[in-house]
């Protein structure tokens, strides 16, 4: 879904077809190029967002207040399928956390969690 949202930001000529044969064409300050298998890689792991694997009190799930390519209900609903992980929303941020404040607090929690 978020890559399909990019893809189509990033190329009003874009299809699911062309995407296929030719890979996804992503531009994010510079272009991208996506193998096609990468998606479906990707579809197979939306399938298993609830599983042993993921619901986990030793993962830490930091995510973007402001994502441009993870929707906040893809997020909200990963974190309930998954009870046990651990999150933080970097408030005012956008998937990259550009502002250095914004990847100052995703990294001193990370550290801080990864350390406890």
């Amino acid at each position: 879904d978020s890559l399909l949202r990019v893809a189509e930001m990033s190329n009003k000529e874009f299809s699911p077809e062309t995407a296929k044969s030719e890979g996804f064409r992503i531009t994010l300050g510079r272009e991208y190029v996506i193998p096609y298998r990468f998606y479906e890689e990707l579809l197979c792991l939306h399938c298993q967002r609830a599983s042993d694997v993921w619901n986990n009190s030793r993962l830490m799930a930091i995510y973007a207040e402001n994502d441009e390519l993870v929707s906040r209900a893809a997020t909200a609903e990963f974190l309930r399928c998954n009870p046990l992980i651990h999150s933080l929303c970097i408030e005012h941020s956008g998937h990259r956390m550009a502002q250095p404040e914004h990847l100052a607090q995703a990294l001193d929690a990370a550290a801080e969690f990864m350390l406890s």
